[in-house]
């Protein structure tokens, strides 16, 4: 699946600033910025709606949050921990929310 993405960027390397000089082209090339843009927060916000679902997994995003902007923390030591903590909530009896 990667592999057209590959090609792409080995074929236009050599002729993209050729290519940035060409204000039509610079135009297309920020219409495709602006895409992409739109695409990943359209993708974010349908997860968020769609994995936000109690006060556990809204409280792990917020901290996940918090920890990535203030500390610069990996994402994989995020991801680790979120899974951890699920892993470990989902042994505890009687919790006041599913999981």
């Amino acid at each position: 699946m990667f592999i057209p993405s590959f090609a792409f960027v080995a074929v236009l390397h050599p002729i993209l600033p050729k290519l940035l000089k060409n204000e039509t082209f610079r135009t297309f090339l920020d219409g495709v910025n602006i895409g992409a843009l739109s695409l990943m927060t359209v993708v974010v916000v349908s997860l968020g709606q769609s994995s936000l679902i109690d006060p556990v997994t809204i409280a792990v995003a917020i901290a996940s949050l918090f920890l990535l902007i203030k500390y610069n923390i990996n994402s994989l030591w995020l991801v680790l921990g979120g899974m951890a903590l699920g892993l470990i909530l989902s042994f505890l009896p009687n919790l006041p929310f599913s999981l």
